[in-house]
């Protein structure tokens, strides 16, 4: 069995991540209809993100922490090429690990942004058709140039840039964040996988515990530390 700390820290991230799967398949994500729709929309996805991407950027970053640390072990206190051959591909899945994490974590600030960025873009068109419409009044001859735009045009612009758009990059957002969780799924079996299979038989209890740096930081031991434990243990051959 593999390290109880890698394996317990693995399922329980695991699990997270087919919640929130299941979670975003229950999402149920009408296209707006009107400004207020879109609004309300906007809020719903916005409180999944911020309730659960949060959660589960934590526990990534607590894995791969721990992975850091079984990988150090290797490098720490094992003197093989081919072991470390495999702690080499074992710090591939890890960065991919983390470089999902931080993804997972800006989601929804992405949202945020680009809902507000088509937002901003439907206000500059309604503007840009108001001054389109006065220009028009003046060259007609108009002396009332507020003239208010035509409900049609208004519709149009709406429907277009408002509620098209934000319907259209909401589902793309949930449909990132399901990708997103598959991901880190196959990942984290890739990486518990090649420790199981390639690893851990050969590194001890005590050489895991010795270089769990990451995970355990208010032990105050350092990695640069370890290496020098190491350096007098190899040393001490030659005394």
């Amino acid at each position: 069995m593999a390290d109880i700390n890698l394996k317990n820290t693995v399922d329980t991230l695991s699990e997270k991540l087919r919640e929130s799967v299941n979670s975003i398949d229950e999402v149920v994500v009408g296209a707006p209809t009107d400004v207020t729709s879109v609004y309300a929309m906007i809020e719903k996805v916005q409180t999944i993100l911020t309730g659960s991407t949060t959660e589960l950027h934590n526990l990534i970053y607590t894995v791969a922490n721990i992975v850091e640390d079984h990988i150090r072990s290797v490098y720490l206190f094992l003197d093989d090429a081919t072991l470390e051959g495999h702690a080499t591909e074992l710090e591939t899945q890890l960065g991919q690990l983390r470089l999902m994490g931080e993804a997972i974590k800006s989601l929804p600030n992405d949202y945020n942004d680009e809902m507000s960025d088509v937002i901003s873009k439907y206000f500059g068109l309604l503007n840009s058709a108001l001054d389109a419409q006065v220009s028009s009044s003046k060259i007609e001859g108009f002396t009332h140039v507020n003239t208010p735009l035509t409900t049609k045009h208004v519709d149009g612009i709406t429907k277009l840039f408002l509620l098209d758009s934000t319907f259209i990059k909401t589902l793309e957002t949930l449909k990132t964040y399901k990708e997103s969780c598959v991901k880190i799924l196959s990942i984290l079996a890739m990486t518990l996988g090649r420790w199981e299979t390639k690893l851990e038989d050969r590194v001890d209890s005590e050489h895991i515990s010795e270089g769990m740096v990451m995970s355990n930081m208010e032990r105050g031991k350092s990695m640069s530390s370890k290496k020098n434990k190491k350096k007098n243990k190899e040393s001490s051959f030659y005394n």
